[in-house]
C-alpha cells in the first residue's frame, strides 16, 4: 500500500468515531430533554447551512473567519432585534428582513469595500462589544428581565417560530442537497479567487458569479443563524492535512459541526442559552488568537 493510498483510509478511517457521535449526541439531548425536539432537529439543519456557507467563502480569504469571528452573527443579531420591534414579533417578516441583511452584508463588505479578512476581524470586534455594551446597560437597566430578554435575543428564530421538527427535517434534506452540488462545484468556485482578469478568459462574467456568490453566502449565513442563533462558529476553521479528497474533508466538516452544535445544545438545556452562546463565543475568538500570528494568519489576514 502507498502512502497516498494509506492517507485516504486514514481520513476515512477518522470519520467513523463522528459517525457514532453524531446520533449518540442527538439521542442525549433528546432522552435528557436538553431542548424542545424541533430546537435539536434545527440545530443538525442549521449545520449544513453553515457548512455550505463556510464553502461558499472558499474564493476569497474569508473562510479564515467564522461568522462570530467576522462580526456576522453580531450585527444579525442587532438586526433581528429591531426587526422585532417594527414588525411585532412577526417571524416571517423577520426572517426575510435577516436574509436581506445578510445578503446586503456580503455586497457591502466585498463589492462596495472590499475588506480584508484582517479588517473583517477588527469589524467584527468592534461589533461583539457593541452587543456586549448594548446586553450589559440592559441588565444594569433592569437585572430582574434581563435573562428572558437576552434569551429573547439569542435564540434562533426559526425553532421559536416554526416548532415542527418537519420543517426541520425539509430545511436539513434540502441543505444536504445544495452540500453535495456545491461539493460537485468546488474548483469552479477555487477559479474565482485568481481574479477577474483570469477568470473573464473563460468567457464568463467574473462580477455576476462572484455576485452570485455573495447572494448565496448570504442566504446561508442567514439560514445559518435563523436555526442556530450563535450556537456555531470556530470549526470551519480549523486546520487540515492537505490533500484529503473534498468529499471527505466536506463529510467530516459537517459531522464536526453537528457534534458541536448539538454539545452547545445540551450546554443550554443544563445551564442554559447565555452559557452556550458565552462558550461557543470564547471557543470562537479562542481560535482566532491562537491562529493569530501564525504563518496561515499572516498570509490569510494580509
Amino acid at each position: 500500500m502507498n502512502r497516498k493510498t494509506e492517507h485516504r483510509y486514514r481520513d476515512i478511517a477518522s470519520i467513523i468515531p463522528l459517525l457514532l457521535f453524531c446520533p449518540a449526541f442527538i439521542g442525549v439531548n433528546v432522552f435528557l430533554g436538553a431542548a424542545a425536539p424541533a430546537f435539536i432537529a434545527y440545530a443538525a439543519a442549521g449545520s449544513f447551512f453553515y457548512v455550505l456557507f463556510g464553502l461558499m467563502a472558499y474564493c476569497d480569504d474569508s473562510r479564515l473567519l467564522d461568522p462570530i469571528q467576522s462580526g456576522r452573527t453580531g450585527a444579525l443579531t442587532i438586526l433581528i432585534v429591531f426587526a422585532a420591534v417594527f414588525t411585532g414579533g412577526h417571524p416571517a417578516a423577520a426572517a426575510a428582513i435577516t436574509l436581506a441583511g445578510a445578503v446586503a452584508m456580503e455586497f457591502y463588505a466585498h463589492r462596495l469595500i472590499g475588506a480584508t479578512g484582517r479588517e473583517m476581524a477588527a469589524g467584527g470586534g468592534f461589533i461583539n462589544l457593541t452587543l456586549g455594551l448594548v446586553f450589559l446597560v440592559y441588565w444594569i437597566k433592569d437585572p430582574a428581565s434581563w435573562a428572558d430578554r437576552l434569551n429573547g435575543a439569542l435564540t434562533a428564530v426559526l425553532p421559536a417560530s416554526f416548532p415542527h421538527p418537519a420543517a426541520a427535517a425539509v430545511l436539513a434534506a434540502t441543505g444536504a442537497a445544495l452540500l453535495l452540488l456545491l461539493v460537485r462545484s468546488l474548483p469552479e468556485l477555487g477559479c474565482l479567487s485568481l481574479g477577474e482578469a483570469y477568470f473573464s478568459r473563460s468567457g464568463r462574467s467574473h462580477r455576476f458569479w462572484y455576485g452570485l456568490v455573495l447572494a448565496l453566502r448570504g442566504l446561508f449565513m442567514a439560514l445559518t443563524f435563523l436555526s442556530l442563533g450563535w450556537l456555531h462558529g470556530a470549526l470551519l476553521t480549523l486546520p487540515g492535512r492537505a490533500g484529503i479528497p473534498r468529499y471527505v474533508a466536506v463529510f467530516r466538516a459537517l459531522l464536526l459541526c453537528v457534534c458541536y452544535t448539538q454539545g452547545l445544545v445540551l450546554l443550554a438545556g443544563r445551564l442554559g442559552m447565555p452559557a452556550a452562546v458565552m462558550t461557543a463565543f470564547a471557543v470562537s475568538m479562542g481560535s482566532l488568537i491562537a491562529r493569530y500570528g501564525k504563518k496561515g494568519m499572516r498570509y490569510g489576514y494580509r
